[in-house]
């Protein structure tokens, strides 16, 4: 019978923790670390992304950012709109954004391996 108890307040335990640790999940909404899904921006679902949703979606990011406390590396450095739509439709494909992510992303990791060894001493 202790088993059994046991086994039942793991099991509730595991429910509340599940519901408390994931609350942008249950509200559909992603959360406002790394690049953004696609889906995101496009918040007409009409398969690309225009300017304005593509402003919004990123201040939006930017505003939870800024309210959870955590630092924005990267932003001042972000590409703008006119930068990733490559073609010049005025409007952001699937592919163009993930392009312009994925090489933002690259441009943050070699940032930061530059600076690695600042302030330390080598000899140590």
């Amino acid at each position: 019978m202790h088993s059994f108890r046991n086994c039942i307040g793991i099991s509730i335990l595991a429910l509340v923790a599940g519901s408390v640790t994931c609350p942008a999940a249950q509200a559909g909404q992603s959360s406002s670390h790394g690049p953004a899904p696609f889906s995101e921006f496009d918040q007409d679902g009409s398969g690309y992304v225009n300017e304005q949703e593509f402003n919004t979606t990123r201040g939006q990011r930017m505003a939870a950012r800024a309210a959870e406390g955590k630092q924005m590396r990267g932003a001042a450095s972000a590409p703008a709109f006119a930068d990733i739509d490559t073609d010049g439709d005025g409007l952001l494909s699937p592919d163009e954004l993930s392009a312009a992510q994925k090489a933002h992303m690259e441009q943050m990791r070699k940032g930061r391996h530059k600076g690695e060894h600042k302030g330390k001493n080598k000899s140590n």
